[in-house]
């Protein structure tokens, strides 16, 4: 059970548990104590786990050992930079489905689609029908 665990169980503060543990050494020591076996039997549980399954090995390794950790996520990251060309036709393509979209969203348009979801018509819901060039 975490410390905070610990506390809310007793009814008190965290802050409370900790300055209990400040005041009284006898108290601390129960806690370092209770800390170690709960780490004895959860460390038991993850050796047996790693015999069977080597991903869990290589999960204590990884906390253990600092030659087997995974770099951090916040690791610093280079510039990345890419060019590509596309196509005029396919940015324009594009456009009309974000536009489609966007209609759809609003409530706008009415949509018939085809089996993989492509939009194969649009039927504005609009009075006058100037308004409406989904199919433009």
């Amino acid at each position: 059970m975490s410390h905070a665990g610990a506390a809310n169980a007793a009814s008190v503060s965290e802050a409370e548990f900790y300055r209990e543990r400040d005041r009284d050494k006898a108290f601390d020591s129960q806690v370092r104590e209770a800390d170690a076996a709960s780490e004895e039997v959860l460390l038991d549980l993850a050796t047996k786990a790693a015999a069977k399954d080597g991903r869990v090995a290589v999960m204590l390794l990884e906390r253990r050992h600092s030659g087997w950790r995974k770099p951090s996520v916040n690791a610093e990251v280079k510039h990345l930079h890419a060019h590509a060309q596309i196509p005029a036709e396919m940015l324009q393509s594009l456009a009309k489905q974000r536009q489609i979209r966007d209609a759809k969203s609003k409530g706008d348009l009415e949509f018939q689609g085809n089996s993989e979801g492509i939009v194969v018509d649009c039927v504005p819901i609009v009075n006058d029908p100037a308004e409406a060039d989904c199919l433009s």
